[in-house]
This record gives structure tokens, C-alpha cells and sequence, in this order.
């Protein structure tokens, strides 16, 4: 949206640079001394208003007189020149001919070109190739050959023959294949590739997997060591491999040892038989005490509720009664430390300079407020023309902004700062609409 000013723009003698005049398909609103340039198709002309009508300027170029014969030069309106100009060129000008670089009124060469595809020898095709000039036409043959192990060509021959290149069946590079991409490739068949990877993201063959997981830690989940369930004591054959473990999560026995929660238990060897084919790592975590940490409770107790969620102990105090001791030496910083009253651990708060304290006895609360009011630091109020506006701000520091109240823009006039009080603006006419005026220390 373009800015509006509502009074003259006076730049002082200065330039006006990089500027343009409004660029437009249809004039205007028009007044005295306005500028625009018209851009319709074959106009693109510069014009101004001179009170009564729209005058056009443009300059005519006719510098290349060597190709460019002058016959006539008239003005037809305002707006508008006519030139007509010989060429004397060979040759009859007509619908169907053009000017050719020598000067040459020539005919454009119309034909159907056909591209004939042929046999050729095995894994080949050829294409007979017509190069039509304009005076001569030469025929030559473009041979496509595959290769044993990589290219394959089909040809469907005609004029309207098609080739296909594609992959043969089977397929031997020599070198490297890169394959980009974010889609995912995939094989039908087995893919062989080396025993052993040598770079950190080569393929691993399935033997060198077998080899290196073979022994490792394999979690396979929880064990309820009360109904021994999955079975690890008399499992069937095969499996159970070595490194399976799992994790206690029932206490119990285990092949008549206690074990309890949180221990682990891996095996040492492909399908374990007995406790000694088992290692067992104890968790170490037993009954809590008050300087152990282990497994505990948190029970209610005088004056305390505990409440539990999803594990975790809420603990409230319930008794709000001045036994409890609510109340006792505050620190605050930068300040001396606030002593309660040790009798009835009482805390008095006293309220400042705007700040106001209200207690409420029945719901136990303190409400702390602010009872500060900001002064006033600006001032809005609509005008229709020229007006003086009383803002009553009490300084000549003031900022001033205009805007249209019907389309929302922000307009520009003079303002004049008349006291500290108030302020004037002037439009050089009356606005369309009415103007809001913000004022603002």
C-alpha cells in the first residue's frame, strides 16, 4: 500500500534519485501537472495531464538510416507518429515470406522429417538421419551398438520405429557401482560380497555377523522367577543361545537359588542345564534404611498424607496448625535475616508505598496487590481538516502519527508542536476521510 501525504513534499533543492513515475494500463485520476507512464502494448509512452487531457512523449529513432529509408513522417493526434520506410530488398514481400539477413525476401522450407530406424548388426540399431537445407539435402546413418555385458539395444524399425537401450540380463562391471537416491534398493535373489568388510560401511557377509556376535549380551526381557516364566530351567533345545539375558522381575528361585528383582541372569553357553551354565548379577539393592539407599514405602503419618502416582510418593501436610511450626527465620538477600516470633511462629507482613495486603481468615490466604497507576503518556482523537488537538501531556517532547480511519494507512501532514499542550496539523486539503491522531511521550 502505497504512503499517503496530505500536504506538499518540499526536498529543499535536493535530488530525487533512483525514482520512477507510476506505471499504469489506464490513466489515472487526473490533475493539472500529473505524470504517468502508459503501458499498454506498443505505448509505453510517457505522459503528463495539462489540465484538459493527456499529452504523450516519446522519441523517434532514426539513426540507422543506411537500412531505413524515410518515405513519411506524419503526426496523426497527439499521440502518435506514422513512418513508412522502403528496404529495397530482393525478392517479393508477402504473407508467406521473410527478410532474410542479406536483405532477401525468402520462402521458409516446409516438410515432414521422418527418422527411418533399421537393424543393424546383433545389440544394434540405425537410424538414417535427413539434414534438409536450402539447397541441398544430406542423408547419413547414426549407429547405436550395445555391449556384451552391459548395453542392450532393441529397435522397432519403420519411420516410426522406436530404440531401446536397457541393461542385459546379466551384467558385469568393471569398476565401481554407485547407486543414489533415497528410495530403497532391493534384491530378489542372494547377494554375494566379500567374507570379511574392510572400510566402516561395507556390507557384512552373514558369517561375519555370525562371528562377531557370537558370545555377546543378548537381552531378551523380564523373568518371573516364581512361575519360572519363559522357561529357563529345562528349556527345549536350541533355544536358548549363549549370551541370551534376562532381567528378574518376580522374586523366586532359580535352579533352587533365591533370586530377587532387578537381578540378572545370562547364559554362559548354548542351551544352559544347570546354575552352573548360568551367570547370575546379583542387583544389590535390598530393604532401605535411613542411611541406605534400597527398596522402601513411604507410610502416612501425623498431620502428613501421602498420596501415590504411577509410582511416585506425593507427601502433604495436613495439619496447618501453629504446632507445625510454619513459619520460621526467613534470609533474604542483600537484607538482614527476618526472625519469626518463636511463641506462635508468627509472620507479619506489612505492606509499602503502593502495595496493599488483605488476608482472609477462611481460606487461609494472603492476597499481595499492586496499587501503582502509570500516568498518562499519550493521547488519540479524530479530526476531519486542519485542527488544533489539546493533548494535555504537559511537554513539547511528543510524537505524532496519522492514519486514514476508513483504509488504515498511515498518512503524512505538518505538524507543528503550538505548546506544551498542544499540537497543530495541517492538511493542504480536506481529506477524504477522517484522519485519527495518536500522541505520545
Amino acid at each position: 500500500m502505497a504512503i499517503q501525504f496530505l500536504n506538499n513534499l518540499n526536498i529543499n533543492d535536493n535530488q530525487l534519485l533512483n525514482a520512477k513515475v507510476q506505471v499504469a494500463s489506464t490513466a489515472p485520476t487526473a490533475a493539472k501537472g500529473q505524470i504517468y507512464l502508459d503501458s499498454t502494448t506498443n505505448v509505453n509512452t510517457l505522459k503528463y495531464h495539462d489540465g484538459s487531457q493527456w499529452i504523450g512523449l516519446k522519441q523517434v529513432n532514426l539513426n540507422n538510416s543506411t537500412f531505413v529509408s524515410l518515405a513519411n513522417l506524419s503526426a496523426t493526434g497527439s499521440n502518435v507518429i506514422s513512418l513508412e520506410a522502403s528496404l529495397s530488398a530482393t525478392g517479393t514481400a508477402s504473407s508467406t515470406t521473410f527478410l532474410r539477413g542479406d536483405n532477401t525476401w525468402g520462402t521458409p522450407i516446409g516438410a515432414l522429417y521422418t527418422l527411418p530406424v533399421a537393424a543393424g548388426g546383433s545389440n544394434s540399431a540405425v537410424i538414417s538421419l535427413t539434414e534438409q537445407t536450402l539447397s541441398t539435402q544430406v542423408v547419413s546413418d547414426v549407429t547405436f551398438n550395445g555391449t556384451t555385458n552391459g548395453i542392450k539395444i532393441t529397435e522397432s524399425t519403420g519411420n516410426n520405429g522406436s530404440i531401446t537401450i536397457g541393461l542385459q540380463d546379466s551384467v558385469t562391471l568393471v569398476g565401481t557401482l554407485t547407486v543414489q537416491g533415497t528410495g530403497q534398493s532391493s534384491f530378489s535373489g542372494q547377494v554375494t560380497i566379500p567374507a570379511v568388510p574392510i572400510a566402516s560401511t561395507d556390507a557384512a557377509s552373514k558369517a561375519y555377523v555370525d562371528n562377531a556376535v557370537t558370545g555377546a549380551l543378548v537381552f531378551q526381557g523380564g523373568y518371573d522367577a516364581a512361575t519360572n516364566t519363559p522357561n529357563l530351567d529345562s528349556p527345549p533345545t536350541g533355544t536358548i543361545k549363549k549370551g541370551f539375558m534376562w532381567t528378574v522381575t518376580v522374586d523366586g528361585s532359580f535352579f533352587s537359588e533365591q533370586v530377587r528383582v532387578g537381578d540378572s541372569l545370562i547364559a554362559n553357553k548354548d542351551t544352559p542345564t544347570t546354575l552352573a551354565d548360568w551367570t547370575t548379577v546379583q542387583s544389590n539393592i535390598d530393604l532401605a534404611t535411613l542411611t541406605t539407599v534400597g527398596l522402601g514405602n513411604v507410610n502416612a503419618g501425623s498431620g502428613i498424607g501421602v498420596a501415590y502416582s504411577a509410582g511416585t510418593a506425593t507427601v502433604t501436610n495436613t495439619d496447618k496448625g501453629s504446632d507445625q511450626n510454619i513459619f520460621k527465620n526467613i534470609a533474604v538477600s542483600g537484607q538482614s535475616t527476618v526472625v519469626a516470633d518463636g511463641n506462635d511462629d508468627t509472620l507479619t507482613l506489612v505492606a509499602g508505598n503502593a502495595i496493599e495486603i488483605t488476608t482472609n481468615a477462611t481460606t487461609d490466604t494472603v492476597t499481595i496487590a499492586s496499587t501503582y497507576t502509570p500516568p498518562t503518556i499519550s493521547y488519540a482523537t479524530t479530526i476531519s481538516a486542519t485542527a488544533t488537538v489539546t493533548h494535555n501531556l504537559n511537554t513539547l517532547d511528543v510524537m505524532v502519527q496519522l492514519y486514514d480511519t476508513v483504509t488504515n494507512d498511515t498518512v503524512y501532514a505538518d505538524i507543528t508542536r503550538a505548546s506544551v499542550n498542544t499540537i497543530t496539523v495541517t492538511f493542504s486539503a480536506v481529506p477524504t476521510n477522517p484522519i485519527r491522531v495518536l500522541v505520545q511521550k
